[in-house]
């Protein structure tokens, strides 16, 4: 705040060249003293003069040096002093006035301040909230896609087998088609040349007339190539039959081996055994019966599923099962379950014999290495 300093900087330095130059000593004297209280007033500094004193504070403070001195303000010693007191009151009204908006100023920007620290805070929270719950549902999707694919990697191999299964099927209809018609070609030449016998026969004198059993054979050939026919279009159909009930049984699944107990609910039954032996969240199911007599133990439970996504889920973790005596297994058509009996017997006449031999996709392998000597039972 030197501003004022420097304003009233030259009517001083005046007043003092008119001080040198007066004739009158005391006089003189007085002015020195006027000079030296209004210089001494001045040259405080700008900002004790308005904080402390303010512009009344230094109107009295004038008012004191005038009274020692004994100078008045209307003698003319001192021309410019009201000047420079209006001067003064004024710039220390502005500079009050200054002050008050820099302290207004301060004490919005400290609110505006804690402001933002606050909302900076809240952001910081709820940043690290919205972090966590985005970092929990990744880890849950992540689980949900590796249960997913382990589903669909279960579903490629049924569909896989299946479709393994169907071109077997149709290399067995297309054999027994080649077959009926080489039966059917091999008649027809052999009529042929039956024919060509019974006409040379006729030719020849006294022999009786064979035309009853030639027609009589023919009627046996069209018989039988019907016969024929019609046990292909049965076959046909049979595979067509096959095929369905592939389809309708793809979603079941059995379960062999679960304790059977008087007046269960069997689906309650095995929703439980999904969630705590196969650890399944949300199994679905549509139905769950028992199956068979039970003559030897615990019945076997047939489970229905909406889809094979489900079905998947469940097959899937299968594995945990591994030495617990329970064992899932697919819903076999009869054609299948004799395929699969016929394959597991030789299996077991391999594995008998020595060799090593499994059961793979329900087709028995057996390989040509043989098991060692201790590892077969006594």
């Amino acid at each position: 705040m030197r501003v004022i300093d420097i304003a009233l900087k030259p009517s001083i330095a005046a007043e003092r060249i008119r001080i040198k130059s007066g004739a009158d000593t005391g006089a003189g004297n007085r002015r020195c003293g006027i000079q030296q209280g209004l210089a001494s007033l001045l040259f405080i500094p700008g900002t004790w003069l308005v904080g402390m004193m303010g512009p009344v504070g230094v109107a009295a403070r004038i008012q004191a040096m005038k009274e020692n001195t004994g100078v008045g303000l209307g003698s003319g010693e001192i021309p410019h002093l009201s000047k420079l007191l209006s001067m003064l009151e004024t710039l220390c009204g502005s500079v009050t006035e200054i002050k008050f908006s820099v302290l207004g100023l301060k004490s919005e920007v400290l609110a505006l301040r804690s402001q933002v620290d606050k909302q900076s805070v809240d952001t910081k929270q709820q940043l690290q909230i919205t972090t966590e719950e985005v970092k929990s549902e990744a880890l849950h999707l992540k689980e949900e896609l590796s249960s997913d694919f382990k589903a669909v990697t279960d579903l490629q191999q049924d569909l896989q087998r299946v479709g393994q299964c169907i071109d077997n099927q149709a290399a067995d209809i297309r054999c027994m088609q080649k077959y009926a018609e080489e039966q059917t070609a091999e008649f027809s030449v052999q009529l042929k040349k039956l024919e060509q016998k019974v006409l040379a026969v006729r030719v020849a004198p006294s022999v009786p007339d064979l035309t009853p059993v030639l027609e009589h054979m023919d009627v046996k050939m069209q018989s039988y190539a019907e016969a024929t026919r019609v046990a292909h279009t049965t076959l046909l159909q049979e595979q067509e039959k096959e095929k369905l009930a592939r389809e309708a049984r793809i979603n079941n699944l059995r379960i062999v081996g679960l304790p059977e107990e008087d007046k269960e609910n069997t689906k309650d039954v095995v929703l439980k055994f999904f969630q705590e032996e196969l650890l399944v969240r949300e199994p679905i199911v549509e139905s769950a019966v028992r199956i068979g007599r039970g003559e030897r133990g615990s019945r076997a439970i047939l489970v229905r599923f909406g889809s094979a996504e489900r079905r998947g889920r469940v097959v899937g973790n299968r594995r945990l099962l591994k030495g617990k005596g329970i064992w899932l297994d697919s819903d076999l058509t009869p054609m299948q379950a004799e395929k699969k009996r016929y394959e597991l017997k030789k299996v077991k006449e391999a594995v008998s014999a020595g060799w090593i031999a499994y059961l793979r996709d329900g087709k028995a392998v057996i390989t040509t290495w043989k098991r060692e000597e201790d590892a077969i039972p006594k």
